[in-house]
């Protein structure tokens, strides 16, 4: 073959070799977003929340024993969530929560103990943006959750301690998220706890919490 019409083979196949590799990036980026579409895949975010707070005063039952009202309550809460689906109504993630509420036992007795909870529950949270960085939210789910209550070591000088118990848990609730930037926002939401009766400082199945802080969207 001459060597200019081998040349000219050669660039021709280095061209081809080119626009395959091109198109093949092209169309693989392609497939990537409308698969992406197809499933509705989004972003996550990570929420670090926290708050004080006070418990109510309760009477342990079966005596006549009274726990005090304590204000020394600290609360954290960690959220992960993964946005699946855009709805007309707003955008749709499943989320994973772990909150931790702590609370003292003052009693009218001697007492050693606390009246915390932790709980761990899997949900889903519908986010309604109103304005270009403020969004609203609600969020639902369950799983479960570590409780303490209050119980008495009767004897000549009764004491009072507290024991454990895991208890399933319904959660509902909403908040409020303001973006600062495209990766940090200020969050803020009350969730309500519905579990087992005489729990961790309630007097009923509600343990409402209340905590702000930030979130970090990627």
């Amino acid at each position: 073959m001459p060597p200019a019409k081998f040349k000219m083979t050669r660039n021709f196949l280095l061209r081809c070799v080119v626009g395959v590799a091109i198109f093949s990036s092209g169309a693989k980026a392609q497939l990537a977003g409308a698969a992406a579409a197809s499933f509705g895949a989004q972003n996550f975010d990570l929420s670090l929340l926290w708050a004080t707070g006070s418990l109510s005063s309760e009477t342990v039952p079966n005596s006549n024993v009274t726990v005090y009202h304590s204000s020394s309550v600290s609360c954290c809460s960690e959220e992960l969530g993964y946005q699946f689906l855009r709805t007309k109504a707003g955008n749709l993630w499943a989320e994973y929560a772990h909150v931790d509420r702590g609370g003292s036992l003052p009693a009218s007795i001697p007492s050693s103990g606390d009246r915390e909870m932790e709980t761990q529950t899997l949900g889903l949270r519908l986010m309604v943006p109103v304005a270009a960085r403020l969004s609203f939210f609600g969020v639902a789910g369950g799983g479960d959750g570590e409780f303490h209550y209050a119980w008495l070591l009767e004897g000549s000088t009764p004491y009072l301690l507290s024991h454990s118990t895991t208890h399933g848990v319904f959660e509902w609730g909403g908040g409020v998220d303001v973006r600062l930037s495209k990766r940090v926002s200020i969050r803020g939401e009350v969730r309500d706890f519905v579990s087992g009766k005489g729990l961790s400082g309630s007097n009923g199945v509600h343990h409402v919490v209340t905590t702000v802080g930030v979130a970090f969207h990627f």
